[in-house]
């Protein structure tokens, strides 16, 4: 086979695709970095733990939104387990 070079309209996708990586990857590592201090923060009492209003006052509800968000977790995580969901 022969390797036939790259059309400019080829290389501009390409170089479009990889800015938009490089962005989405800088905005992650600012997101992380954001999260990572604010618990280091947060740790040793210089910000508070949560910018919720919510306050769970009983036992029941504080289990009860632990339990739905936990649900909620197994739920993202068994859908993208599928096989249907990773051919895509």
């Amino acid at each position: 086979m022969i390797d036939t070079p790259a059309t400019y309209s080829e290389n501009k996708a390409s170089l479009l695709s990889r800015g938009f990586a490089f962005a989405y990857a800088i905005l992650a590592y600012g997101v992380g970095s954001v999260a990572l201090f604010w618990f280091f923060f947060a740790a040793i009492g210089i910000i508070p733990y949560a910018q919720s209003a919510f306050k769970a006052d009983n036992l029941f509800v504080a289990l009860a939104v632990n339990t739905f968000l936990v649900l909620l977790f197994a739920l993202q995580h068994t859908i993208m387990a599928r096989e249907s969901f990773k051919q895509k």
